[in-house]
């Protein structure tokens, strides 16, 4: 069988000629650190991938390590390559978590991440939260940089609604956090209703559940504790996640 040569792959030790570029993911000490012992028992000639630019486009772990050891540094150039390329590729062998991926795309000034960012930093939240009230789009569209985000008015008041279930043991719950969203986006609901109910002496029927439904049920037994049959609100989610409601008559 022929074979065809694409590329080469080249060493040096001339770590300063080559450029850490704007959207890439920023040098985790950790991933450092573990790469390192790595390579304390065997270096092998992995490449970093960097344009006719000398950008690094992958594998700044591996020339910031090199470079801080005096090591071999392996290098392969592919002109028609760029950092959304990169990404693209990441997202299909699951390499980067989402904090890269925002890290990126925020880097390269994507406006929809600016707006995450903009919502993390006024509330104070994390990464997961933020997405959690802020994203309209789904989890390929974040990581390939088509995110949207929803009105920040909006998103900010449910994020202070959500801020008033600290009481709860099962705050910060990924189950509870999913129920409330679905309960938040109810038209009917009164928030100020659901928190005097629980101030009652409901809280402590707020434990730890195993899924978004319980929860869900849960909080409509307590939200319509007091309410006559033709005032009741009834939350309802399906298996596919779908909330609802009815009044019963």
């Amino acid at each position: 069988m022929k074979k065809e040569v694409v590329g080469e792959v080249f060493k040096t030790r001339d770590y300063d000629k080559f450029n850490l570029i704007k959207g890439n993911r920023t040098i985790n000490m950790e991933q450092v650190v573990k790469l390192k012992r790595s390579f304390q028992e065997k270096q092998l000639p992995i490449p970093i991938i960097v344009d006719k630019s000398m950008n690094i486009l992958d594998g700044q772990h591996r020339w910031y390590l090199c470079k801080e050891n005096n090591l071999d540094l392996y290098f392969t150039i592919i002109e028609d390559i760029n950092i959304k390329d990169i990404v693209n590729a990441n997202t299909v062998v699951s390499k980067w978590g989402a904090e890269a991926y925002y890290d990126s795309f925020l880097a390269q000034d994507y406006p929809e991440y600016a707006k995450l960012e903009y919502f993390k930093t006024v509330t104070g939240c994390s990464l997961s939260d933020a997405r959690l009230f802020m994203e309209l789009s789904s989890e390929k569209d974040f990581k390939t940089g088509n995110l949207v985000c929803s009105d920040f008015d909006t998103a900010y008041l449910k994020y202070q609604w959500y801020t008033d279930f600290k009481k709860a043991a099962c705050f910060g719950h990924r189950s509870f956090k999913s129920a409330i969203k679905k309960i938040f986006s109810i038209t009917e609901y009164e928030h100020e209703r659901m928190i005097q109910q629980l101030d009652k002496g409901y809280w402590n029927r707020l434990q730890l559940m195993s899924n978004a439904i319980e929860y869900v049920n849960t909080l409509s037994e307590i939200y319509n504790i007091g309410k006559t049959k033709q005032n009741v609100l009834q939350f309802n989610v399906d298996r596919k996640g779908i909330i609802s409601t009815y009044k019963r008559q």
